[in-house]
């Protein structure tokens, strides 16, 4: 059996989450459409802190989450529309690209849009990117989804996005960037994103011969809530690295030069380094040894700095000023 879940969500997490609770905890089929508020969504292999702006996203309020599926870092807005596609599946045919591919390209292809698959997991415009995909499987079943860029804030993702390659060295998968466009830039007629995911139901749900609608209820959403708060909410989850890494990160502040350098391994400082022109009356070395051991995340450094006194070690430093430095 098919079932289409009507899923109004706009909370990343949850949204991912959901995913997971339908993957792990069904045997049927399951497609579903859905969109977050603006957010950054990296893959299950990548560095966060080499993908992502960490000021930015933090001064907009953009979201930070981290799927169990591989590929690359995508920005998320209400412009851009998500779908779901959860099947049985043997592993000698599941990562078939083309075959989840193609139904979208048909629903695009009927509203006078020209689409093509290209690369191993994205759909193209004149060659300019709309879609990117990525799979996972759990026990014999497949998950595939795949974005639609329909008329997402291409300044609000170039932010989010757009890292400083010089702070970070490491060995994890980083994003190929794609130049991409806005599905509703080539449309013949103009459509609200609403009506274009209505469409998009009518036309893919059409591929299937019998698919019911599947209305999440209260236990859904609490069970779906649960796997959220316990992985996806937590910066464990998001902020944990593939392997081993440094961080280096430096700034001229009215009291001084502060350098900081790091080396992480399993998401947890194993070295640290402050250095700079500044003034203390504590030892700053002493500082470094605070560190030591502790998980590379804001919430974990916010931690520990908030139980000492900073401005002894760094004379004239505030909280916000080292955090800073560590992200």
């Amino acid at each position: 059996m098919m079932y289409l879940i009507k899923n109004n969500s706009i909370d990343p997490a949850f949204n991912i989450a959901l995913e997971e609770y339908f993957l792990s905890s069904f045997g049927d089929e399951f497609f579903c459409f859905w969109r977050n508020r603006p957010s950054v969504i990296i893959g299950r292999n990548q560095d966060a802190l080499a993908e992502i702006n960490m000021a930015y996203i933090k001064s907009h309020n953009i979201d930070l989450v981290r799927r169990p599926s591989g590929g690359g870092t995508v920005f998320h807005d209400l412009g851009n529309v998500n779908f779901s596609y959860i099947t049985p599946c043997e592993k000698s045919d599941c990562f078939d690209f083309e075959r989840f591919a193609s139904p979208v390209i048909s629903a695009l292809g009927s509203l006078g849009i020209e689409v093509k698959a290209n690369g191993r997991n994205d759909l193209t415009i004149n060659g300019l990117k709309i879609s990117g995909n990525a799979q996972r499987m759990h026990r014999g079943r497949l998950l595939h989804h795949g974005t639609l860029l329909f008329c997402s804030d291409f300044g609000y993702m170039q932010g989010a996005l757009n890292a400083d390659p010089r702070k970070l060295q490491g060995k994890g998968i980083s994003s190929i960037k794609s130049r991409v466009t806005n599905i509703c830039d080539h449309l013949p007629q103009a459509m609200s994103t609403e009506d274009f995911i209505a469409y998009l139901e009518r036309h893919i749900t059409s591929y299937f011969d019998n698919i019911r609608e599947y209305k999440l209820d209260k236990s859904d959403i609490d069970a779906i809530n649960s796997i959220a708060d316990s992985k996806y909410r937590t910066d464990e989850w998001t902020l944990s690295h593939m392997g081993k890494y440094t961080f280096q990160n430096s700034q001229v502040f009215p009291y001084g030069i502060v350098r900081l350098g790091l080396d992480v391994a399993d998401g947890k400082i194993r070295d640290i380094s402050i250095t700079g022109d500044f003034f203390g009356t504590s030892d700053i070395a002493d500082l470094c040894d605070i560190f030591k051991n502790t998980a590379h995340t804001p919430d974990a450094i916010n931690q520990i700095i908030s139980h000492i006194d900073i401005d002894s070690y760094i004379s004239g430093a505030n909280n916000d000023d080292i955090i800073g430095l560590f992200f």
